[in-house]
């Protein structure tokens, strides 16, 4: 087994999964928050996620 990146790729998990949590809590409802790819993205890229 080669663990080399396994930590990396965790924690790239990991964020990606507390960026979606911080996002799904922005919405009413249980499905309507859950982000798309794009709006994932642009949230970790620093995105105001709020529209105003």
């Amino acid at each position: 087994m080669h663990t080399a990146g396994a930590g990396d790729a965790f924690v790239a998990g990991h964020l990606a999964a507390n960026a979606c949590g911080a996002l799904a809590c922005l919405n009413t409802g249980d499905r309507e928050g859950t982000p798309t790819r794009r709006h994932l993205s642009a949230f970790l890229d620093g995105a105001d996620p709020v529209v105003r």
